[in-house]
């Protein structure tokens, strides 16, 4: 019944919407407008048509938005987007182009392909574009050859952010079925390996870019398959990506594994976003002879107890009931990982300083942060707090001094005037730089 109301609001929105520019919409979409129908016993075909008015519907501002923002995901990630604040369309690239502030574009020049990563972990994460931006590589028109998972986040880590709205924490960071068994994944402890083809040859992406040493060796890896292997494999990427965990004693972050290999973690249709169960992926595993993730059945007190335990590995994935992934990660792990001495003692030195803003830069800073939620004695010291909320603080004046240098209300000299770090941040910002890369600077 469900996948008819999805369907059957896909064909109205068909009749409205150019061919060229449709993608499917995800499902958590597909409820809210359901909800804004229900309410005013209106379709959204008639509400992007404008007909509303003519039919005596007094609809809230806030709906209003709502409904434009839910239908707008029915354009995303197919290479046509809808941008509302211009008026017009534009491809994918073009869109996450005008995002600066929010990801950073690396260009692979050989290939013509840009891979799309968010900045830092302050962005705003309630935008699924921004979510999606993580491994998300397009080719010049803005099509998409790989396309990893949105971003997930770990258990209680967005607790504290206080303008991200109550909805999105519940979906996005709260497990909601707590008393029964969860089927949970293991969260392998390497480097995430994006395997797609493009113009017949294989193409690997890691979260940031096609063209680190990692994506050489695994399109290496790949290419040594036995020929019939080979192409086998690449008519299953048509239109799909590969997600693997690249694991190595070589490639240790925190936990130390005694062999090398590529672990596959899912198959993801480039267009929909839609994932392959773990039962296809199990047969894609026996198939190419892929070792899959495990799985278990935990209850969430079990969880717990084994996130206090020192079992070599990283942590867990939990879906829960919306189906977002959820990370609960071991209290070993962080304790061996590089960034835990900032909570060792109540006073902030340079060394804590520098190694947030170093976290927050290589989007490490989420690992920080759910530990320190999940755990209320070091809550009350807000060590960690208290130089993110700086942080974010520069940042956000930064954006409006530099906003205001665009519009022509401030020279040069008057920038200086701010002072350090916004001064320096704001001229690293005109000379393409980032802001954060010159607060880091500057402390």
């Amino acid at each position: 019944m469900k996948d008819r109301l999805l369907e059957d609001k896909l064909k109205e929105l068909r009749e409205i919407l150019p061919k060229s520019n449709f993608y499917r919409q995800p499902e958590t979409s597909g409820k809210e407008l359901k909800k804004l129908e229900d309410k005013y016993n209106l379709r959204t075909k008639d509400f992007l048509n404008k007909e509303y008015g003519e039919l005596g519907k007094d609809i809230t501002e806030e709906d209003t938005n709502k409904w434009l923002n839910e239908s707008e995901t029915y354009l995303l990630f197919g290479g046509e987007h809808l941008n509302k604040k211009r008026g017009k369309q534009m491809n994918l690239l073009d869109y996450y182009r005008n995002e600066k502030d929010s990801v950073k574009i690396s260009h692979n020049k050989e290939l013509d392909l840009y891979t799309v990563s968010y900045l830092h972990g302050g962005v705003n994460f309630e935008s699924q574009e921004i979510r999606q931006a993580r491994g998300l590589t397009l080719d010049g028109e803005g099509n998409i050859v790989t396309r990893g998972f949105e971003k997930f986040f770990n258990y209680k880590q967005l607790e504290a952010r206080e303008e991200l709205s109550e909805e999105f924490k519940q979906e996005f960071n709260e497990i909601q079925n707590k008393d029964g068994k969860l089927l949970v994944e293991e969260k392998l402890d390497g480097t995430l390996i994006l395997l797609s083809v493009y113009n017949g040859d294989f193409i690997v992406s890691t979260t940031s870019t096609t063209t680190t040493d990692y994506s050489e060796y695994a399109k290496q890896y790949f290419n040594s398959l036995e020929d019939s292997i080979k192409e086998k494999l690449k008519d299953e990427l048509d239109n799909y990506t590969l997600a693997f965990e690249y694991v190595s004693p070589a490639n240790q972050v925190v936990v130390r594994y005694e062999e090398e290999r590529f672990v596959l973690l899912g198959k993801i249709n480039n267009q929909t976003g839609e994932e392959a169960s773990y039962k296809e992926l199990l047969g894609l595993g026996k198939e190419f002879g892929f070792k899959v993730y495990d799985v278990y059945l935990k209850t969430f007190e079990e969880l717990l107890e084994d996130q206090k335990s020192d079992k070599n590995l990283e942590g867990y994935v939990v879906r829960n009931s919306y189906g977002r992934r959820i990370k609960i990660k071991l209290d070993s792990w962080f304790e061996k990982s590089k960034n835990v001495g900032i909570f060792n003692g109540r006073n902030l030195t340079k060394a804590k300083i520098t190694a947030v803003i170093e976290a927050y830069l290589d989007d490490t800073v989420d690992d920080l942060i759910a530990y320190e939620n999940q755990h209320k004695y070091l809550r009350s010291e807000g060590n960690l707090s208290k130089v993110l909320k700086q942080i974010e603080d520069y940042v956000s004046l930064s954006e409006e001094v530099y906003q205001e240098y665009l519009d022509g209300n401030l020279e040069r000299k008057e920038i200086a005037r701010k002072g350090r770090p916004v001064s320096t941040m704001v001229f690293s910002k005109i000379s393409n730089g980032e802001y954060i890369d010159k607060y880091k600077t500057d402390h």
